[in-house]
C-alpha cells in the first residue's frame, strides 16, 4: 500500500479513537477509572475530563491532516504522535507494575503500543 493512503488510514483512525475516547473521558470518566480499578476522587475526576479535552484537540488536528501528506508532516505527525503513544503505553506499564491500576490497563497499553509502532514507522 502507498505511504500516503497508509497514512491517511492511520491518521484518520486514530482521529476517530481519539474523539471516542474524548467523549468517553469527558462524560464517563468515573467508569472508565471503575475499568482500570482506579480509585474516583474529585480531582482524579477533574484531570479525567481536561485529558478528555486534549484528546478532542488531538481528534481535530490528526483529521485535518493534508491527504496525502507530504514526507515531512508524516514525519513530525509520526514523531509526535508515535512519542506520545510509546509513553502513555510504558506509563500504563509503570502504573500497573506498581499496583495503581488494574488488568485492563493492558488493554490500553496494547493499543496505545500498536499506534506507536504504526507512527514511527510512518516516520520512516
Amino acid at each position: 500500500m502507498d505511504t500516503a493512503i497508509w497514512f491517511e488510514w492511520l491518521t484518520a483512525g486514530t482521529a476517530l479513537l481519539c474523539a471516542l475516547l474524548a467523549l468517553a473521558w469527558l462524560g464517563f470518566n468515573r467508569q472508565l477509572m471503575n475499568l482500570f480499578s482506579i480509585p474516583y476522587a474529585a480531582g482524579a475526576g477533574v484531570v479525567a475530563r481536561r485529558n478528555g479535552a486534549l484528546f478532542l484537540g488531538v481528534a481535530v488536528i490528526l483529521w485535518s491532516v493534508p491527504t496525502p501528506a507530504d514526507p515531512a508532516m508524516r514525519h513530525m505527525i509520526g514523531a509526535g504522535i508515535g512519542t506520545a503513544c510509546a509513553t502513555l503505553a510504558l506509563l500504563g506499564a509503570f502504573e500497573f507494575r506498581n499496583r495503581r491500576a488494574g488488568t485492563w490497563i493492558w488493554s490500553a497499553v496494547a493499543t496505545e503500543f500498536a499506534l506507536a509502532v504504526a507512527f514511527f514507522a510512518a516516520c520512516i
